[in-house]
């Protein structure tokens, strides 16, 4: 191999080295109320990342929180230019956003068509089914429905509404 060549491989890889795109990385602490955590990047020795924006579903005035806890595991990206207009960066740790969870738990079988809301124990979910069907389903406690305003209303305008009290044996 020529010197030329080693060099430009050398250099080559001195540069991807410090090229940062995603990464997978651990919660150390999430604040549910700014949507920031400070993060530990799980490869290449790096030092714990503070204040790190985590995304979230969101569109027009809805939007998807997730309850990101000490340990979960995220992805990582590292944005091409900052977050704050602070310069001309590229690909720096400053610009790191958690765009997703991270889980080697295998995915339950069931409910592979529709969108899916649920615990990790599959013992409380929402489903929302292909043909537009909603369940609220818990095996683990009560289904509060709570109205601080106004009423709550349960229409079936073709169907019935049956309602049980397994307490009594109704």
């Amino acid at each position: 191999m020529s010197e030329a060549v080693k060099f430009f491989d050398g250099f080559t890889d001195g540069m991807m080295d410090g090229l940062r795109v995603a990464m997978h990385a651990e919660i150390l602490k999430f604040d549910n109320v700014t949507m920031k955590a400070d993060i530990q990047p799980l490869q290449g020795g790096l030092p714990p990342i503070l204040d790190v924006p985590v995304s979230f579903q969101k569109a027009g005035a809805f939007f998807i929180r997730m309850p990101f806890k000490k340990g979960d595991k995220v992805i990582v990206v590292f944005n091409d230019y900052p977050l704050d207009d602070a310069g001309e960066r590229r690909h720096h740790l400053d610009d790191a956003m958690i765009v997703s969870g991270l889980s080697e738990m295998p995915m339950p079988a069931e409910h592979e068509n529709d969108l899916l809301i649920a615990h990790e124990n599959m013992k409380t979910k929402i489903v929302i089914d292909e043909v537009g069907s909603v369940s609220i389903l818990t095996k683990q406690q009560d289904i509060s429905l709570t109205s601080e305003q106004g009423n709550i209303n349960l229409t079936a305008p073709n169907g019935l509404v049956n309602i049980s009290d397994r307490r009594n044996g109704s």
